[in-house]
């Protein structure tokens, strides 16, 4: 009896935060379309499960993704606003692979970063903000060159959605905001991360343009694959198998998806490798800083110090040979 009463309250709670879940969700939705963004669009493909939204987004200005419009997917959790939203582009653009879930501090690869106070405004805005800044060996990130990102931005426009049915730009026309040359705000947590990246990206100019390898065998997936409401764990800071590029067609999922594949020219770099640590003993060109490395200093002095003894010892045996005399007994006198 007590089991079932157990159970029931059980069923109750889950009840209650999936209404809970539901009506964040719309209140989300409600908010989105009073105050439209002039980034980027998004909506539920249904209000009566909207765990599954749409967006359209401009692509950021003063960036080779400028004048381009891209489409992509969010899914819920069950447990959002607890757990982070998983979101994939599904148009081409040379900064994300496309039909694979993104990589962001914002998104369910880092479900110990995510906070509940932030939403789908956060997620696209973050998505706006690291748009521009370098791939960095990201998981499915691409180091598509400048002249491959414009050219698809160009494209982007065009581009339709199989679900949605309509192309990119009336997407965006009707959706956003009048169009902005200021990246959205973020909270600090993703600003200074974006700063961080933007500032790499300064320091390092003219990178996207140099092809710098072979081409990366893409994992195969769809965009069914971002349903998944479980977390995927980070890998040391957002990092994993990059994709690489596939023949350019589109075809459909088992869900009704687009899942369009990167084109086989497509120009990508290779990922940067991963700096070496230095060697144990890198310490002896600079100043010893904690008590072990003093250790071994210390040891270095005597092993130095015992090599030039060794060294003077030898020298004064070349220079002075020691002279060794047979001394035998004297012949007796008396017989």
């Amino acid at each position: 009896m007590e089991a079932a009463h157990d159970s029931s309250r059980a069923g109750a709670a889950q009840h209650a935060s999936t209404a809970q879940s539901l009506a964040r969700i719309l209140r989300e939705h409600r908010d989105i379309q009073r105050n439209a963004s002039p980034h980027w669009t998004a909506a539920p493909l249904s209000l009566e499960e909207p765990r599954e939204w749409h967006f359209t987004l401009r692509g950021p200005p003063d960036s080779p993704f400028e004048g381009g419009m891209y489409h992509g997917r969010i899914v819920l959790p069950k447990n959002y606003p607890f757990a982070p939203p998983s979101l994939m582009l599904l148009t081409r653009n040379g900064r994300f692979d496309v039909n694979k879930k993104i990589c962001l501090s914002a998104s369910s690869h880092h479900p110990e970063l995510w906070q509940p106070a932030w939403g789908i405004r956060t997620l696209l805005d973050a998505l706006c903000a690291f748009f521009p800044t370098p791939a960095q060996g990201a998981l499915h990130a691409l180091e598509a060159s400048e002249k491959d990102r414009r050219q698809m931005a160009l494209e982007s426009a065009s581009w339709v959605c199989p679900v949605c049915k309509r192309p990119n730009r009336q997407l965006v026309e009707e959706g956003c905001a009048a169009p902005s040359n200021t990246l959205p705000e973020l909270p600090e947590q993703l600003k200074a991360q974006a700063l961080l990246a933007r500032n790499q990206s300064e320091q390092q100019p003219g990178k996207a343009d140099a092809v710098q390898g072979p081409l990366l065998t893409p994992q195969v997936g769809s965009p069914s694959d971002v349903g998944n409401s479980s977390a995927v764990p980070p890998s040391s800071s957002i990092r994993g198998t990059s994709s690489g590029n596939r023949v350019a067609n589109s075809s459909s999922s088992s869900d009704g998806h687009s899942v369009e594949r990167n084109p086989g020219g497509l120009s990508t770099g290779r990922r940067p490798a991963r700096p070496q640590a230095p060697p144990f003993w890198a310490f002896r060109l600079g100043s010893p800083s904690n008590r072990t490395e003093f250790l071994i200093a210390w040891a270095d002095l005597m092993l130095l110090l015992l090599l030039l003894a060794s060294l003077l010892l030898l020298g004064d045996l070349l220079l002075q040979p020691p002279k060794f005399s047979l001394l035998l007994p004297s012949p007796s006198l008396n017989r």
